[in-house]
């Protein structure tokens, strides 16, 4: 009996000793795989973004948008590739669906397990007050990652420009798109995220303290998706305009621009043949 419990304990020691000694390994690749930019223009945010604007035409931009990323994500993000990048300009996704509690939700619903992947060596997860998390998925997910075996790459919040199929389109349903982003399963209206606000001043007033000229762009919406955006997401769209046009950030809101059915993928994402249209224009009237 006692050789056995000898013989756990010290296998239980191994394990402690090999899981440490993996993680320990991984948080120096992470260190050492932190993103180096070369870039003097970072495009970030969510698919509308990553749908809609095309780093190649621009003299020096990366795209690392990617869907469904909440202002938080991108704030780890901005923090994690500054560590060794210097760009001189941020242009983050602005539009309705920013601000929507559903995007509050990520860590917790049907994207929690690709957040967990994108997020776990960047996450700070206690500065999330009130959000649902499933924190044993979040937990497996890291231990799989960090404990197991070295891995030499740990980055996969690194996005691209998308640029969406012009063939199809997908503007009949756009009640389901309005839906997704501004309603509950029971049909009620979400709110305005107070976290999405909280974290998209923590990116104003990063960018501001790094010399960063931050650029809120609301990418092109289809009409049929503008007459459907409940007014209390309208409202506070429209304050914060207002507040962060007097912390002096630039905003250009194309959400009522116009654009044709073919130029759209769906009624709130640019195909490509949109997309390298908009690009063109938002560079012509703004760089």
């Amino acid at each position: 009996m006692k050789s056995f419990l000898k013989d756990t304990l010290l296998f239980i020691a191994f394990l402690l000793t090999y899981f440490g000694l993996n993680y320990g390994i991984n948080q120096y690749f992470i260190q050492l795989s932190s993103p180096q930019i070369e870039k003097r223009i970072l495009i970030m945010g969510d698919s509308h973004i990553e749908a809609s604007i095309d780093p190649t035409a621009f003299p020096s931009a990366i795209s690392v948008a990617q869907s469904v990323e909440p202002y938080f994500i991108s704030y780890w993000k901005l923090k994690s590739i500054m560590h060794k990048s210097k760009i001189d300009t941020l242009i983050l996704g602005f539009s309705y669906n920013n601000l929507a509690e559903s995007y509050d939700d990520v860590l917790h619903n049907l994207w929690c397990l690709e957040m967990f992947k994108r997020i776990y060596p960047i996450a700070e997860l206690n500065t999330l007050k009130g959000l649902k998390i499933k924190w044993k998925e979040y937990g497996l997910r890291k231990f799989k990652n960090m404990c197991i075996a070295p891995r030499p790459n740990h980055v996969f919040y690194m996005g691209d420009f998308s640029g969406l199929d012009s063939t199809k389109n997908n503007l009949d349903a756009y009640l389901a798109n309005v839906s997704r982003h501004f309603s509950k399963s029971d049909g009620t209206n979400f709110g305005v995220s107070s976290t999405s606000v909280e974290f998209l001043n923590k990116i104003v007033a990063f960018c501001q303290t790094n010399n960063i000229k931050l650029i809120l762009v609301g990418t092109p919406l289809h009409e049929k998706y503008r007459e459907n955006i409940p007014s209390n997401f309208e409202e506070s769209y429209a304050e914060l305009i207002n507040t962060f046009q007097k912390k002096g950030v630039t905003i250009y809101n194309y959400s009522e621009a116009v654009f044709t059915d073919t130029d759209f993928f769906d009624v709130d994402h640019l195909n490509i043949k949109g997309a390298k249209q908009f690009t063109a224009s938002l560079i012509r009237n703004n760089f």
